[in-house]
């Protein structure tokens, strides 16, 4: 059983910063891997026989989410990277992980992220079935294969869903999904002699990609200014219950 797993490198929140000429979120320092993609990847390995890749779309920098992943059981590590992408939008970023599917010669399951921390669309899952037109299934918690199909479990706001279906399939995961344990230190050993496939435009001949052919974009940012309130500390638990009485009252009567 051959597994794709899509992962993002995200910046940290403290170094956001926004690209004046795209509008994108760039990284100014720290990065770390989109905490839902660790999960997509927790779910993969929980998988018995399978032969994972790891695939990111991103600068040479994002070899750095490879080299982690390196240290767990996976059989192949790709980066994506190339001027020709920088300021993709979802649907470009879609357009050209389906390319990069099928350049590496197909797979029985795609898993991601329910969506990345610094876009927050959650678009690329279903617009990946979509145009791969294969099932969706998304906020899986766990999974189970019963030989060509797989059971999988959602929970997320609205509650909890069981659905089975035939592979292949895309299925997004959300932070309900276990959690990635540490790597064994023979995996981090593993890790630090990895070797990286990099596929570039060259191999994947897509045209009118990256911003230019992007049908969305960023028109406007702007960061959000947080008025500061009034505080006060009470030490006294009588005192700060009459405060908050009398501050609820005020509330209620305008």
């Amino acid at each position: 059983m051959k597994i794709a797993v899509l992962m993002k490198q995200v910046p940290a929140s403290a170094t956001l910063g926004v690209d004046p000429e795209t509008g994108n979120l760039i990284r100014n320092g720290e990065t770390l891997i989109n905490p839902a993609d660790e999960r997509a990847l927790s779910l993969a390995l929980s998988l018995a026989n399978a032969q994972v890749s790891v695939i990111t779309m991103g600068p040479e920098s994002a070899k750095d989410l490879l080299r982690t992943a390196a240290a767990y059981k996976v059989q192949d590590l790709v980066l994506v990277c190339d001027r020709a992408f920088a300021g993709s939008d979802s649907f470009q970023t879609t357009r050209v992980l389906k390319a990069t599917l099928e350049h590496l010669g197909g797979f029985d399951l795609i898993l991601c992220g329910n969506r990345a921390v610094d876009g927050e669309t959650g678009q690329v899952g279903p617009e990946l079935c979509a145009m791969m037109d294969i099932p969706f299934c998304e906020d899986a918690v766990s999974i189970a294969l019963d030989g060509e199909t797989l059971t999988v479990k959602s929970q997320n706001t609205e509650g909890e869903k069981t659905v089975s279906c035939p592979l292949p399939m895309v299925v997004s995961t959300n932070l309900g999904a276990p959690i990635l344990n540490p790597p064994s230190i023979l995996g981090l050993r593993r890790a630090a002699k990895a070797e990286f496939t990099v596929l570039t435009n060259e191999e994947l001949q897509l045209d009118n990609t990256g911003l230019n052919g992007s049908p969305t974009r960023v028109a406007r940012t702007r960061t959000a200014q947080v008025a500061k309130r009034k505080s006060e500390k009470v030490t006294d638990a009588k005192i700060g219950a009459e405060r908050i009485l009398s501050f609820l009252s005020e509330v209620e009567h305008g």
